[in-house]
């Protein structure tokens, strides 16, 4: 159960980096993959609700693995780097100056 969760944060994580990605470089309405709900919202939303499931996913994985066994996996490793992707696609890291 854990590993699904935390394989589903990272999955999510990915997807709302591409949609935040999409979304910058069309810099018009969202893509069309999107269901009709996220596509709807300005640019940046779809992403940003993503990738908050993502990270609440991941970091409820996570603390589930803790709980379970203190020493966590490459899954930590990997869905920390899948935050960081997504926080500089989005550019809530670095912007452009």
């Amino acid at each position: 159960m854990v590993k699904v969760l935390m394989t589903a944060g990272i999955v999510l994580l990915i997807a709302a980096s591409l949609v935040e990605v999409a979304a910058d470089v069309r810099g018009s309405g969202m893509p069309e993959f999107l269901p009709a709900p996220l596509s709807g919202l300005p640019s940046s939303h779809p992403a940003t609700a993503l990738g908050v499931a993502g990270f609440g996913a991941l970091v409820i994985g996570f603390l589930l693995q803790i709980i379970s066994n203190p020493l966590p996996g490459g899954r930590v490793i990997v869905g920390s780097i899948a935050v960081l992707a997504f926080l500089l696609s989005g550019g809530y890291v670095a912007e452009e100056s």
